[in-house]
């Protein structure tokens, strides 16, 4: 250990300044510990170190100590940095600048001697420590996908921890990211180790040369023994220390090739590795105008984010839909879906599809052919085509001609049936319940702000303990259990009351003292008196201590219990309160988890299952007056489902009420946002009735994309899930002060969330759930005029199946709005309100 010291003296106080580092010799990657010591106080502030731009600089914090020397007390506080080289050389650290008791000392400059890495001696040798790189391939292609290895031995016997995940340093390389590591232990070299594997891969985003590096820092545990014991005895003892250590691999030289331009294919996207295709089709004997699905599969060895499997384009006689790509293919597989129509008989097969990669084993580009499939396409009755669902959007794609030659059929169960009128975002329950976490957010506050207070502030203390410390005294007084006389202690258990509750000095404790501060606190002038009296008879007693009688102590006990119970009252309401408010929020709590189930669905109910299923079996019978009345029936014990308003449309349409069947699917659509049946269906009943397209603004399906997608109930579970979360998170960070740092992120994540949420939910309830619309379900359509009544003129037609916006209501009429913007009168009768 090398040490200097500085003397900072004065006439008021002296203070010795001393550096020592805790070792001289190092070799790079490994730390070593720097102590400033400040001898004769304890208050001194961290330096702040400069030069030290060769080293990687941690503040440890600080230490105090208290010593006895020859019955003098010296206090020092030590700070402590952690100091990490990056390079070998001779380094001159310091001189540091102190400031002590308003005074500037400088500590003098300390020399430390760095060795290479793995060229020191013992512990400053990364105590045999080694990490290296393995590479699949050191020259590979742009694009190309290779395995990258890191290994981390460690010695048998040696002792490590806090290890974190490796770094990589390549510049035009793209690295995986780094799993669990894999351990096993070897032998290597005649040396066992416990060997630690990190796998991942990289892949060269352009031409370049590059030294691929990786550094990886952990805690080696070395055991010291002590030769002196801890009160200076000469039992010695073992003491682990922990020392920080920057493990770095030898650079590997990779050196990434362009691919090249000579028999690059035309059709050739950038794919890089081993890779064959796999089509196939289904159905392939159909009629013309029905779809047939195409499954397009790219699979092998490489990086298969770069890869755009093949996709038919434009072909006569086949109408194409745009592909949606295979969800969850797995790792080694990318592929899509593509549906297409043969429009007549003479279609006899599939175009053939081309693939070209580089293979980078062979180095040359290949290129792998599908096809073609054959098909049998008979010819339909009729011209038309079929309806495609859209697998990635769960939405119907409308084909320009019309969409296929019947609706979808019904759906066999109920799902969850709910109230009619139920909405969360009207719901009591569901505000006040979200409100709950600020509330006990707000009492944990109040609560540990109480605790700190009384922590930080001994006149708190000492006024909080009062009122049991008098209660105690006066139980013994009582029962004689005391060792000083009855009067000497009742005076003083009474004088120590009054002292805490009035913040008196224990000599300010007297009669007119007392009296005088319960005067300036408001205490009724029955309690001054009685505090007078009390004094006055301490007074007595002391100067003329005659034995008292029992009945005399009694009722000075009794007067002096009087006493602390009229200065309790007034914290005696504050508790009163306090308690109060505790059991409300309690109450509030509880009764958030009665919440009613409405709210949730209220899940099976024999008579609405049992009309559903009748109406299903009269469907399935043909029989649609009959299965539309038993719709109606559950409708009318306001209870509602998706699939029974989706059954009810298809009822409504095969009896050839198509603007009936809108009406239902739209409400249908309000339930299950993501069905592609409701859509589907929805589509092809709008299409019958020649109903133009309508969509939202781009921005706000953009902005409200999951309003689009989710219902209210489960957007306002996710909002009250990441609310409830954020202030869990914010009150476990309050109440453990220590994990306040780590969680800001989380918490500003979750906030976020929230509000996407929230956001979301308050436009599905503004213009989703709320809404007020109307179909028109006049079998001719209706007129829309500029007045209410039927002589008005007319100001815009609305056929049957179109949807206007309700604005107001009047005698039999109601004022609508289109969706561009054209407001006027339609009669009541001529449309279905939606809600």
């Amino acid at each position: 250990m090398a040490m200097y010291v500085a003397i900072a003296g004065g006439v008021a106080s002296a203070a010795e300044v001393s550096a020592f580092l805790d070792r001289t010799e190092v070799s790079v990657g490994e730390s070593v510990v720097l102590s400033i010591q400040i001898t004769g106080s304890q208050s001194a502030p961290a330096p702040q170190l400069s030069g030290l731009g060769e080293f990687r600089v941690q503040y440890i914090g600080p230490a105090t100590e208290m010593r006895l020397e020859n019955g003098r007390a010296t206090s020092s506080i030590t700070h402590r940095y952690q100091l990490m080289p990056q390079r070998e050389g001779s380094f001159r650290l310091g001189p540091f600048p102190v400031e002590v008791d308003g005074a500037t000392v400088e500590a003098p400059a300390l020399v430390l001697q760095v060795a290479a890495r793995g060229q020191g001696t013992g512990n400053n040798a990364n105590s045999g420590l080694t990490l290296d790189v393995g590479v699949g391939r050191a020259d590979p292609f742009v694009g190309e996908r290779v395995r990258l290895t890191i290994r981390l031995l460690i010695p048998n016997g040696l002792r490590v921890d806090d290890l974190q995940f490796p770094t990589i340093a390549a510049d035009g390389l793209l690295i995986g990211s780094l799993p669990q590591p894999a351990q096993r232990d070897e032998t290597i070299g005649g040396r066992r180790y416990r060997v630690l594997y990190f796998e991942t891969h990289m892949t060269p985003n352009r031409p370049v040369e590059v030294e691929l590096r990786a550094a990886m820092g952990l805690s080696v545990l070395e055991q010291h023994r002590s030769q002196r014991g801890v009160f200076g005895g000469m039992i010695g003892g073992v003491f682990a220390e922990r020392r920080a250590v920057e493990v770095q691999s030898e650079p590997v030289a990779i050196r990434a090739r362009a691919l090249p331009t000579e028999g690059r294919p035309v059709g050739f996207n950038g794919a890089v590795g081993t890779f064959d295709l796999r089509v196939s089709a289904s159905p392939t004997s159909v009629t013309a105008g029905d779809p047939v699905t195409v499954r397009v599969e790219v699979v092998g060895e490489g990086d298969l984010s770069r890869v755009q499997p093949p996709r038919i384009g434009d072909t006569p006689g086949l109408r194409v839909y745009d592909p949606v790509v295979i969800k969850d293919a797995g790792e080694n597989m990318r592929g899509h879906e593509q549906v297409v129509i043969p429009q007549s008989p003479e279609i006899k097969n599939l175009p053939t599809l081309a693939f070209s990669f580089f293979d980078s084993h062979q180095e040359a580009y290949r290129t792998v052919h599908r096809g073609p499939i054959e098909l049998q396409v008979a010819a339909a009755a009729s011209s038309q085509s079929g309806v495609v669902a859209n697998g990635d959007s769960g939405r119907a794609e409308r084909a320009p001609g019309p969409l296929g030659r019947d609706i979808v059929f019904i759906k066999g169960a109920p799902g969850d049936w709910r109230g009619v009128r139920t909405q969360w975002t009207r719901s009591v329950w569901f505000w006040t319940g979200n409100a709950l976490p600020v509330a006990i957010f707000a009492f944990l506050w109040w609560r540990t702000r109480e605790q700190d207070l009384l922590a930080s502030n001994p006149r708190l203390r000492r006024f909080r303990a009062a009122e049991a410390a008098v209660r105690n005294a006066l139980g013994a007084i009582e029962a004689g259990t005391g060792e000083i006389g009855f009067c000497d202690a009742l005076a003083r258990a009474m004088t120590e009351y009054l002292g805490a509750k009035l913040d008196l000095a224990p000599g300010a404790v007297d009669a007119a003292g007392t009296v005088a501060a319960l005067n300036k606190a408001g205490y009724a002038e029955s309690v001054c008196r009685d505090v007078a009296t009390l004094f006055a008879e301490f007074e007595s007693r002391r100067y003329a201590p005659a034995a008292a009688a029992d009945a005399d102590r009694r009722a000075m006990v009794v007067q002096a219990r009087a006493i602390v119970e009229a200065i309790e009252q007034r914290k005696d309401i504050t508790e009163a309160l306090q308690r109060a408010l505790t059991a409300l929020l309690i109450a509030a709590v509880l009764g958030s988890f009665g919440t009613p189930a409405a709210f949730a669905g209220v899940g099976s109910d024999s008579e609405t299952d049992a009309a559903f299923f009748a109406g299903n079996h009269a469907y399935a019978d043909e029989r649609y007056d009959d299965a539309l009345a038993s719709y109606q029936q559950v409708l009318a014990a306001e209870r509602e489902s998706g699939a029974l308003h989706f059954n009810t449309g298809n009822a409504h349409f095969k009896r050839g009420d198509a603007a009936a069947a809108v009406a239902s699917y739209l409400r249908a659509a309000r339930l299950l946002p993501r069905d592609p049946d409701v859509a589907a269906n929805l589509s092809f009943a709008g299409e019958s009735l020649d109903l133009p397209e309508e969509a939202d603004a781009l921005w706000r399906r953009i902005v409200f994309a999951v309003a689009y997608r989710f219902t209210e109930t489960e957007l306002a579970l996710a909002f009250t899930l990441t609310w409830w979360t954020f202030w869990a998170a914010v009150c476990v960070g309050f109440v453990v002060p220590r994990w306040r740092e780590a969680q800001r992120v989380p918490v500003r994540i979750l906030i976020v969330a929230a509000a996407a949420v929230l956001l979301n939910l308050g436009y599905r309830a503004a213009e989703l759930e709320l809404w007020n619309d109307a179909v028109v379900t006049n079998a001719e359509g209706a007129a829309v005029r500029f007045e209410p009544d039927d002589s008005g003129t007319e100001h815009f037609a609305a056929p049957p199946g179109s949807r206007l916006r309700i604005a107001e209501e009047r005698d039999g009429w109601i004022l609508v709005a289109r969706a561009d913007g054209r407001r006027g009168w339609i009669a009541e009768d001529a449309v279905t309100r939606l809600r």
